[in-house]
């Protein structure tokens, strides 16, 4: 038996809608393949490239130059319009790129940029920056979100701030950080609610541009950006109660990864000894032997030898005449493992503070959603907890985990060593939360006393919000990349088979079959008439064309085989009914199963797996294959390959492969 569909099928948006109900791009060039006048990009950086001609009323400039600079040592930092050339990875793709001075190269010139006002080493963050600069200014309380392609030299990370113009800074915080990869990878930031936060410096009480912090790590780098959209959106009004969705789907056995940014999970810990983000330890409690996530906090301490002195003043001598001394205890920046061995932590942004205080965050356990808290947005929380030693745990709430918002969340809580329930009222996000989607608990407040480490053990049972408030995407567990060849036009039975094992395992379903026989739902995107991405159930009778978008009548549609289906492989055949495909179409296919214990009965689509599917044609689909093919048999081997797979020699004019990579020789 064959179900007939199509991978896009499409309605526009009612008319007559004001455009604030909708995403609109403030951002000028997003694809960077505008006019060569630099005043046709939103895109603008702070970095140290000399010698670059502008005009004076562009606002483009040098900055002043240092007071020991030399011709062999350049002085100037250049403020402008962002450098586009040519993507060394994409012949004929352009996008903007950044170079990121080193240290070394910041401390040889004199200019190394300093924030002298928290205490912080003479290098920063924001020595080169990247800016999305708005067409125009974005008030408080609207919807702002982000969504860009990155790629660097070398992997890193940046920080995202709120400025009003490039270089007017309003806050430290907007959408959290970002860690990017070698290769071109697309990130969705947001969206977040403007808060008086972030436009506290403006006269006008508005934010502009966005703000990279490019210089996290000090080794220099080269960062490139491209199809880079900054959209705002009136605030969706309040929604009402449709019962809560709990975000936790396994509770503390849940891994799931959080789709804002990939490092991070629903739970996420920074173990004191080390210092250092990573996905929670899960551990058998030794109190009763069922799992738990466990994060260990840490003491340090050191005596010092001090004279003793009289009641004026004096040192004390002892009966040989030599001044007497006792011990005193103090904190330093030494922390003791398991074994009662010293070192440094790992993460310096946690090291003690001037004063020698270690910080409560020392240690701290994150618990995360993909579902950022706007304003009034109702949520409730409920898990169990228990220390070895008794002791207090504060919470906070959070970006991502470590990106702090604010120091207040869901109270503070007492821990003895029984495990202990803990629920929450509903509670909604105040004006000074808003953006959160992280839970942060600061666990070190033990840290004076001596008897040593203490392990905290956590237990989640629920992170819930409206359900009414939950996108689907926020419901996308997972996703993957699927290729296939159309046919030629007028051709039919091409087949596409899609290996679904990690669907099933994300899903808890048993097998292929549970995909096809009602046990989860199918979707499908299309796109509305600005472009935005859109959701709706799958209909017969559908078709692509050539641009991806819905049609009619004409073009590509797909059935797939109930009856084919087995080894947890699903065969879909793909039928070309007009369209002359040469290029790629893409769209993606969703598998996602019902919500679990709905209190009103209705089955409403829950967790989501997500296939991005590219359709090719033929010259496409071979070109596709060939570098998937030999990204494992070329990798770092050295070797060139053509694009039909075979190794040459010496690579003349044209488009070749090699380590797993195309390149194109002119």
């Amino acid at each position: 038996m064959k179900k007939l569909f199509t991978l896009i099928a499409g309605l526009l948006l009612a008319s007559g809608a004001s455009a604030q109900l909708r995403w609109m791009n403030l951002a000028t060039n997003s694809d960077l393949e505008g006019a060569a006048d630099p005043m046709w990009s939103s895109f603008w950086c702070h970095d140290w490239r000399q010698g670059v001609e502008f005009d004076e009323a562009s606002g483009q400039e040098y900055a002043e130059p240092s007071a020991n600079a030399t011709v062999e040592n350049p002085p100037c930092m250049f403020m402008g319009f962002a450098e586009v050339v040519e993507d060394p990875t994409i012949p004929g793709n352009h996008c903007a790129r950044v170079v990121i001075r080193t240290k070394e190269e910041a401390d040889a010139t004199g200019t190394a940029t300093t924030d002298t006002g928290n205490n912080k080493p003479d290098w920063t963050e924001w020595d080169s920056q990247f800016f999305v600069y708005a067409t125009e200014a974005i008030p408080e309380g609207q919807q702002v979100r982000l969504t860009l392609k990155i790629r660097g030299e070398k992997a890193g990370t940046l920080q995202t701030q709120a400025h009003y113009k490039p270089g007017d800074y309003n806050h430290y915080q907007l959408f959290g950080d970002v860690s990017y990869t070698t290769e071109w990878k697309t990130y969705t930031l947001g969206p977040v609610i403007v808060s008086a936060d972030h436009t506290q410096s403006a006269k006008s009480k508005e934010f502009q541009s966005v703000a990279f912090n490019l210089s996290t790590m000090q080794d220099g780098n080269t960062v490139y950006f491209d199809d880079i959209k900054l959209e705002v959106k009136d605030p969706e009004p309040e929604k009402e109660f449709e019962g809560w969705f709990n975000f936790l789907r396994n509770g503390t056995l849940s891994n799931d990864v959080m789709p804002q940014n990939k490092q991070y999970t629903n739970f996420t810990a920074r173990n004191g000894i080390d210092g250092i983000d990573r996905p929670a330890e899960i551990v058998n409690d030794p109190t009763d032997g069922q799992p738990a996530m466990k994060v260990t906090t840490v003491i340090y301490e050191k005596t010092e030898e001090v004279p003793v002195l009289d009641e004026e003043g004096n040192p004390k001598l002892d009966e040989e005449g030599n001044p007497q001394v006792e011990e005193v205890k103090y904190w330093t920046k030494k922390f003791y493992n398991e074994a009662g061995e010293a070192h440094d932590s790992l993460m310096a942004s946690n090291l003690p503070n001037s004063a020698g205080v270690i910080q409560d965050w020392q240690t701290q356990f994150f618990v995360s959603i993909p579902h950022t808290l706007g304003l009034n947005q109702k949520y409730k929380v409920k898990f169990s907890a228990r220390a070895d030693i008794p002791t207090q745990i504060q919470s906070q709430v959070h970006a991502n985990p470590g990106a702090y918002i604010h120091y207040e969340a869901i109270g503070n809580f007492d821990l003895t060593e029984e495990w202990q329930d803990f629920e929450t009222d509903e509670m909604s996000i105040a004006d000074n939360q808003k953006g959160t989607w992280t839970i942060a608990f600061n666990c070190n407040q033990g840290k004076e006393q001596e008897v040593g480490i203490n392990n905290i053990y956590f237990r989640f049972q629920e992170f819930s919000v409206n359900s009414a408030d939950v996108t689907e995407e926020e419901k996308v567990l997972a996703s993957e990349d699927v290729i296939a060849q159309v046919p030629a036009k007028g051709g039919k039975g091409t087949q596409m088979k899609i290996d679904v094992t990690k669907a099933l395992e994300v899903l808890g379903l048993a097998s292929a079959q549970d995909l096809l026989e009602g046990k989860a739902y199918i979707k499908v995107s299309f796109k509305d008439d600005q472009d935005n991405v859109q959701w709706q159930d799958v209909q017969p009778d559908y078709f692509v064309d050539a641009n991806g978008y819905f049609s009619e009548e004409d073009g590509i549609n797909i059935a797939y085989n109930e009856d084919d289906t087995e080894d947890n492989i699903v065969a879909f055949d793909i039928f070309n009914e007009v369209i002359e495909t040469t290029g790629t179409i893409a769209t993606q296919l969703i598998f996602s199963v019902p919500e679990e214990n709905a209190e009103d009965g209705y089955a409403r689509r829950a967790w989501s797996y997500e296939y991005n599917i590219s359709l090719m044609g033929e010259e496409a689909y071979k070109e596709a294959l060939a570098v998937k093919d030999l990204k494992t048999v070329s990798k770092k081997s050295g070797a060139i390959y053509d694009l039909s797979g075979r190794r040459v020699a010496k690579a003349t004019k044209g488009l070749y492969i090699k380590d797993g990579k195309k390149f194109f020789v002119k």
